[in-house]
This record gives structure tokens, sequence and C-alpha cells, in this order.
């Protein structure tokens, strides 16, 4: 029996399979409800006919039997997506949390069995047809049998609460490494801001020793004429703005979650960073805050998972280098900022000023 490939590229997929009429549809549907209150979910069903989307005499079927690898079709209700290949299937699940696929029994994918009523899959499981098995879920009589949890059909929180944690478990050991935004020209300050003195040093070096406590290690991103008596890290991705700064990091080091804090931050404290990492979601591409003002992603201070890599660098090929931008059309998670004026920035002399004559 020949096994098929994992079809699609997700640091967060599991497989729910079994045998025909074991229910598997029913189950996935109810969990799918579940983990949707958190996650966005995306749903890949492994098909064993062919599949029918699409009618003969329609356009899309006209231009797809045309030669077009992809076709999508949209509405003012959503949209529906055929295309060929694992790269178009991996770029439809980009913008969920987690995958569910139905199926795929024989593939390198995590997965939960179903056991059907007579236990007839039994046999495949023993005979090692059917590997990478988490849990079972079905009969009473399936506890105990395949040395993993089991659960019952109508146990659907703990169910939904034993994968939410399979996955936290992937990402627990991911180490959280700093990095102190610093490197941008400051055209508007009319002098470095990374070097103003709010606090008795160099701001830059304030945020690193803010950052460095709860971090691995930390580093400040500079150009390379600036100095500081920290270990630096220079950009490798010339005038992209603070986008260049955090992929430069991620290069250096794809495997752990950044902290990225901006130098021009005077009011961020101790209160802020604690709250950020403590209510980390590894799930998502990012953990931000939102804006008192306007209600949207504050990316200067915010924790970007390994994953996040590849959307930044999805969104840089389309020339977008605004990490905002990223963060709101992306899953991440949001916080409420505890004091309002903790990402207050200064941009310009009349800011700095005005700062300054407000802590006196």
């Amino acid at each position: 029996m020949s096994k098929k490939k994992q079809i699609i590229q997700h640091p967060f997929v599991l497989a729910i399979c079994g045998f025909s009429n074991s229910g598997k549809t029913t189950l996935i549907e109810k969990l799918v409800s579940k983990l949707s209150a958190n996650y966005k979910i995306g749903f890949l069903k492994n098909d064993a006919h062919n599949v029918n989307v699409d009618h003969e005499g329609k356009d899309t079927f006209r231009i797809k039997k045309a030669g077009a690898n992809s076709v999508l079709i949209n509405d003012k209700n959503g949209f529906a997506a055929y295309g060929d290949g694992e790269v178009f299937q991996s770029e439809v699940f980009s913008r969920s949390d987690i995958v569910i696929a139905e199926g795929w029994k024989y593939s390198k994918m995590p997965k939960i069995v179903v056991l059907d009523e007579a236990n007839e899959i039994k046999t495949e499981i023993e005979s090692n047809k059917i590997q990478n098995i988490l849990a079972t879920i079905g009969p009473v009589t399936g506890e105990g049998q395949f040395n993993v949890p089991h659960f019952q059909r109508d146990q659907m929180g703990a169910i939904s609460e034993f994968i939410e944690n399979y996955f936290k478990s992937l990402v627990s050991s991911v180490p959280v490494k700093g990095l102190v935004l610093a490197g941008g020209k400051s055209t508007r300050m009319q002098r470095d801001k990374s070097y103003l003195n709010y606090h008795g040093k160099a701001q830059a070096e304030i945020i690193y020793e803010l950052l460095d406590p709860y971090c691995d290690e930390t580093f400040i991103s500079c150009r390379s004429e600036q100095n500081y008596p920290y270990p630096r890290l220079e950009d490798s991705y010339l005038a992209k703005g603070p986008m260049g700064g955090i992929l430069s990091a991620m290069d250096m080091d794809s495997e752990c979650a950044w902290l990225v804090v901006a130098c021009d931050l005077p009011m961020v404290d101790e209160k802020t960073i604690e709250y950020l990492i403590e209510n980390r979601n590894p799930l998502k591409v990012a953990t931000t805050y939102l804006s008192a003002d306007q209600h949207l992603p504050e990316p200067l201070c915010t924790i970007y998972e390994p994953h996040c890599k590849a959307v930044l660098f999805r969104y840089l090929s389309y020339n977008i280098r605004c990490p905002r931008k990223v963060l709101i059309n992306s899953n991440v998670q949001n916080l409420d900022l505890l004091n309002a004026n903790a990402l207050m920035n200064c941009n310009t002399p009349e800011e700095h000023s005005a700062f300054i004559k407000s802590q006196k």
C-alpha cells in the first residue's frame, strides 16, 4: 500500500482518521465548533473519489481546462478556490491557526484515530500501517488498547483541550530572544533617537536592559556606525524599515520567537513586557498590543513566533514593508494595554521636548 505524503506545510496540522462510517465527520464538526472559539480552523478533506467542485460549461471550468493551474471565484459571502499542488494548498491554509484533516490514515501527520464499533481498524494499527497516533476516540472497549490516551465521543471538552495542549507542547520549549530596534535613520527627530536620554542613559540601552531579564539573549538591531556596549545585530535587509530588522533577527535564529521593541518608546515598562510574555500565544503568528487610540496592532512591541517569518517574507515579496499591515491581516493574539500611554512614541523634536517637560 502506497503511503500518502503530507500534502500541506503548516506548523499545526492534525489528522482525524478512521474507517468509513466511524463518525469522523460528525466528530470533527463538533470539534471545530469547540476550537473555533479561540482559533481560526482550517479543514482538509481527503476524498477517495474524484473531486468535482466545478461543472462543465461554467466559466471557471472552461478557464481551468484551458490551462489555469488555480482558479478562484468569489462573491460577497466568501470565495472558493480550486488548484494544483502542495504550495497552493498551503497558501489556502496560511491564515489558519490549526488545520484539521479528515482521513490521511497512512500519512506522516500526527493523528487521532476514531475506532469503529467492530474495532476492525485495530489490525491496521497493530501492523503499523497507521502510525504517529496521539490518541483514540470511540467505544469504551478502546481504552488502553494502544498505549495512548483514549476518549469517548461525548468528551469534546477533553478532546479539544488535548489537541490544544499537544500543539502548545510543540512550541513550549521555543526560546524567546529580545530585539531592540534602533537602526532607523531618525529623519523626523533630526538626530539618532536611540541615543536620546530619557532615563539616565541612551534609550536603546534602557530598552535592552528592560528586555534582557525576560529573554534567552537580547540584541540591539542597528547600523554599522552605531556603537553600544551590548550585543549588536546589523540589518541584512537594507531600506526595509523595521521589517528588515525583524527579518535579519529571524535569519540569525529562525527557531526562536523574537520579542521586538522599538527604541523610541520612553514609557514602556516592566509591566508592559511582563504582561505581553505572560499572555503569549505561540499558536498565533504573533502576540501584540492594540493601540489605545486606534485599536490597531502595535508591531514595535510584539512577540513574533518562528512561523511568522514566512508570513513576513510573503508580504515583503508584495513590497509591503509595514509590519502593522502584516499583523492586521494575520492571525495574531491581540492584547489591550494595561497603561494607555505605555507605547507612546517620540518621533519629532517637539514630541521629545514635550515628554521631557511632562516628566519634570
